[in-house]
């Protein structure tokens, strides 16, 4: 019965990999190719529906986040024997790593929605704030909607990662007293 759990795991886990694959390079060649000129535009300027439920629309970089966040949460689901077979203290390593990772993005998250509030504050009405990009301190112009998605997307694999570890290695008797 497990092995049907990790192959259901496994072949959803590659499913939502081709389709967020898939829409990093149609809407990457758009960028390429297209006119332009700010990163994570071409993922912010369309609204794409879903084929069985056409009155529901979403950017494509929301679907590209939902799609990553279900590729990485269903392929760690399908790896969680190789987790368990990790001795200590690699699981903790693994840990404290990945939380970094939720810490550094939930600061770019804050600062992404602070930029976004001062250049609505000062564009007003007369800018659509899909169109606001971070202009602060970058090579490129880059979306503000493209980053925050992007980062709210790394907070959320990091944090399901953070729970899946602590969920799995619950098994793991460490002591943590040295000898």
């Amino acid at each position: 019965m497990k092995q049907n759990k990790e192959l259901v795991y496994r072949l959803l886990s590659w499913s939502f990999g081709i389709l967020s694959l898939t829409l990093l390079g149609v809407y990457g060649l758009k960028t390429l190719f297209g006119d332009i000129n700010v990163v994570g535009e071409s993922f912010v300027k369309e609204e794409l529906p879903i084929p069985f439920f056409p009155w529901f629309y979403a950017k494509p970089i929301t679907w590209f986040s939902f799609f990553t966040f279900c590729w990485w949460a269903f392929g760690l689901e399908s790896h969680r024997k190789w987790l368990l077979k990790l001795k200590p203290p690699y699981p903790k390593v693994l840990m404290v790593m990945m939380a970094l990772f939720t810490f550094g993005s939930l600061y770019e998250i804050f600062w992404n929605f602070a930029i976004w509030t001062a250049l609505m504050a000062i564009a007003g009405p007369l800018l659509h704030p899909d169109l606001l990009a971070n202009v602060f301190n970058v090579p490129r112009a880059v979306n503000l909607v493209f980053a925050t998605k992007i980062v709210t997307l790394v907070f959320g694999m990091s944090v399901y990662f953070l729970y899946f570890i602590h969920r799995v290695t619950n098994n793991f008797k460490e002591e943590d007293s040295v000898k």
